[in-house]
């Protein structure tokens, strides 16, 4: 991995899969967005656009084989994509804002969790 190559058999993450520029969307006509989804909650259910935060302008989505995926990380925002996720699990936590940079340090910055998840 040092040198930039990465082993045949190795499991593949694709993340922030998304369009470069934005493009018109393709329900929502008036939207200019960079995300790869046609529909998503934002469309589904009014209740979503008097969340805050909750928008779906330049979102990515993630595709990843079992076992791969984000690290243990801060968002930077509540985004609407922590409700995002097509198959398999995701595991999802919250804390209070003063302990937003102890845990991730205490269990490990970028860790990735695999099953069986322990009591550790």
């Amino acid at each position: 991995e040092a040198e930039g190559s990465v082993a045949p058999d190795a499991p593949i993450y694709i993340s922030e899969l998304r369009w470069l520029e934005k493009v018109r969307h393709p329900i929502a006509h008036g939207e200019m967005v960079k995300c790869s989804t046609s529909v998503d909650i934002y469309d589904v259910t009014p209740l979503s656009r008097r969340m805050p935060l909750w928008e779906r302008s330049d979102g990515g989505i993630f595709i990843g084989e079992r076992g791969t995926g984000s690290g243990v990380h801060v968002d930077q925002c509540l985004w609407s994509n922590v409700g995002r996720n097509w198959c398999g699990f995701k595991l999802f936590a919250v804390w209070g804002w003063e302990e937003r940079h102890n845990i991730p340090a205490e269990v490990g910055k970028g860790r990735i969790f695999h099953l069986p998840l322990t009591s550790e």
